[in-house]
């Protein structure tokens, strides 16, 4: 697995709207207890203390410092995350609002699938508690792994045509 990931992705290097900075993969694996299950590390560094490793079945591992949580897949499914934000940035509106905790955020998850706006999930571009959706005319971001390891509230980012599309969208978590 080692073998594949670095020809596929090592010296990948790219602007990530999932970690805000930019990313490198540069993936190694060095065992120092054999007791230990093996994971790939340093498959996604920052520059920060942020970043991401790969469990020994694929798992992107987020996290900062020894604080970590299991989020995406694969590699491919942290990727489609961060191109979803090339798409979604090309709207000129924006907003942003934090929630009070992560139950909230699965809360916000079911209230855009019912919503009126006509958003699909997009799944390969989220993760345990990343969500991505797409619309016509705008894109939701609900990020809550961060939060899941105790850094920061949970969020939801909306990209939309216009303000007032913007602020429809986010009253409909207020």
């Amino acid at each position: 697995m080692l073998e594949f990931v670095q020809e596929r992705y090592g010296g990948l290097t790219y602007t990530s709207g999932f970690f805000d900075s930019d990313v490198f993969f540069t993936p190694v694996c060095e065992p120092e207890d054999p007791t230990e299950e093996l994971e790939i590390l340093y498959a996604v560094q920052t520059g920060s203390p942020a970043g991401a490793c790969l469990s020994a079945d694929g798992v992107v591992i987020v996290g900062v410092d020894y604080h970590e949580v299991p989020e995406f897949a694969s590699l491919d499914s942290l990727i489609e995350c961060d191109s979803m934000f090339e798409l979604a940035e090309q709207q000129p509106a924006t907003g942003t609002m934090h929630l009070a905790g992560l139950d909230r955020l699965r809360g916000a998850v079911e209230l855009i699938e019912a919503s009126p706006f006509r958003l699909r999930r997009v799944p390969e571009a989220g993760g345990a508690h990343t969500y991505w959706f797409s619309g016509q005319s705008a894109y939701v971001f609900l990020s809550g792994a961060w939060s899941a390891i105790g850094f920061m509230p949970p969020s939801i980012r909306v990209w939309a045509g216009n303000q007032q599309e913007v602020n429809r969208i986010l009253a409909t978590f207020a």
